[in-house]
């Protein structure tokens, strides 16, 4: 057998820079890579849908927080500005009700008791 010829020496640096690398293979746990068991990947599935599920459940209850926040603010403005226009009716009130009481004293005076009958006469 002939002797075998002398190669050059070669480095590693030029060797691995000279090839192409191969993909990176996916971590444990994020693919189904690594899932070969039916049971597996029906219980990542439906971990994801629970995950989804308490998602949007999350949202929904902060969007309804915001709405019974928004509601009890109106309330608050309508019973607020309800309790002011009632001391203006019940000031309101009050002045008729004196002056309806001073016509009735008068209204007594003069056709009851007789009182002032005399400057009509």
């Amino acid at each position: 057998m002939p002797p075998l010829p002398l190669l050059a020496e070669t480095k590693l640096d030029k060797v691995v820079a000279s090839t192409k690398r191969m993909p990176m293979m996916p971590r444990a746990g994020e693919g189904l890579m690594e899932l070969s068991n039916s049971r597996q990947i029906e219980a990542m599935a439906y971990s994801r849908n629970v995950g989804a599920a308490f998602d949007s459940h999350r949202i929904n209850e902060r969007i309804r927080e915001a709405r019974l926040d928004a509601k009890a603010r109106a309330t608050e403005r309508m019973l607020k500005a309800r309790n002011n226009a009632y001391r203006k009716d019940t000031r309101r009130a009050s002045r008729y009700k004196t002056m309806n009481e001073d016509r009735r004293a008068k209204w007594v005076a003069r056709n009851m008791l007789g009182m002032g009958t005399d400057l009509y006469r």
